[in-house]
């Protein structure tokens, strides 16, 4: 649990990245991550997605950095300013394969 995954999406959809959640039997538990406009090449887990149950041979384990941001707070209006609190961060590694994309969001919607 922990690593990030290239995985296919449904349908012939193409392919993304996902961090593993949990595993089970042949499955794997995964939450898609996404890009934020503006902000870098971080990638961050898609909080607005729900998981994706895929096969575990289905998948291609990806080197990443993983590391943490400051977290962006929508709730304040001063937008967390101590850094109380932080976020996990991926910037990954390796070269994905051409079929695969990684989504970008606006920040106000992650």
């Amino acid at each position: 649990m922990g690593d990030v995954v290239e995985y296919a999406l449904p349908e012939g959809g193409g392919k993304t990245v996902g961090l593993v959640e949990d595993i089970s039997a042949e499955h794997l538990s995964i939450l898609p991550l996404v890009r934020r406009e503006g902000v870098g090449e971080e990638c961050y887990v898609d909080e607005t997605q729900p998981y994706a149950v895929v096969s575990s041979s289905d998948v291609r384990f990806i080197n990443t950095y993983p590391s943490q941001r400051v977290a962006w707070s929508t709730a304040s209006p001063h937008h967390n300013p101590h850094g109380e609190e932080s976020e996990d961060v991926y910037l990954i590694e390796d070269e994905l394969s051409p079929d695969c994309s990684i989504p970008t969001k606006l920040i106000s919607d992650t």
